[in-house]
């Protein structure tokens, strides 16, 4: 329990639904929200776990399809 929050944290990396959903309410409104995102498929890659940027594992590793592609076109266009 952290000091002055008054309630557990939820499991962040848990694979249990029930337990994901304080987690995705928490992440609806942080304001960091994109960058976490980011952060996770940079790090993680197609091999997502828990609960970042307010999505789970599945929805991760769609968008991470999608988002690869996006930055091998971006990179591609940087090139001389």
């Amino acid at each position: 329990m952290i000091p002055d929050l008054h309630f557990e944290l939820p499991d962040f990396a848990s694979e249990d639904e029930s337990e994901r959903l304080p987690v995705l309410r928490i992440c609806a409104s942080c304001p960091v929200r994109w960058e976490c995102l980011e952060l996770d498929l940079r790090k993680s890659g197609a091999e997502p776990s828990g609960v970042w940027g307010g999505f789970g594992p599945e929805d991760r590793a769609v968008i991470h399809e999608y988002w690869a592609a996006r930055r091998r076109r971006a990179e591609g266009r940087q090139q001389p």
